[in-house]
């Protein structure tokens, strides 16, 4: 989260560089496992960021993305890609590492918002799909494409 937050926050340097910074910045530094396994969900939420910031704006009432907090935009990053990977540990413990997360890192507001946005995330990821040409409902955002 903090390396998302960095680059988010114009961090220089790649990904693995900032990852790198912030892992020897912590106490007690993190064991290798864990470290491998943070840096490639950072990388993998980092990659699909224009996808997960629709879908985010798009389960957010009455809030712009940049209007967000820096650290609660990590964190919703973060877990939203959690929450669409197939290879997930389950609902509740995404949201809820992500609350601690926002009581840790936040203001005394972003638990309840990143609360609130994540289930919004859940909801929508596990609402029916419409038909292939019925209008009705509406639809994740599909993923921005590279030009």
């Amino acid at each position: 989260m903090q390396a998302l937050f960095s680059l988010d926050a114009g961090g220089n340097g790649e990904l693995e560089g900032v990852f790198e910074l912030t892992c020897s910045d912590a106490e007690p530094p993190p064991d290798a496992d864990l470290a491998g396994r943070a840096a490639e969900l950072a990388k993998a939420a980092w990659s699909r960021r224009p996808e997960l910031d629709a879908l985010i704006q798009s389960v957010s009432q009455h809030w712009d993305l940049p209007r967000m907090g820096g650290v609660d935009r990590a964190i919703l990053r973060l877990a939203a890609h959690e929450l669409l990977s197939e290879d997930r540990p389950g609902d509740a413990v995404i949201i809820n590492e992500a609350i601690e997360l926002a009581k840790t890192f936040g203001t005394s507001e972003s638990p309840s918002f990143v609360n609130g946005i994540l289930d919004a995330v859940r909801k929508r990821r596990d609402a029916p799909q419409p038909a292939a040409g019925n209008s009705g409902g509406r639809r994740l955002p599909s993923p921005a494409k590279d030009s």
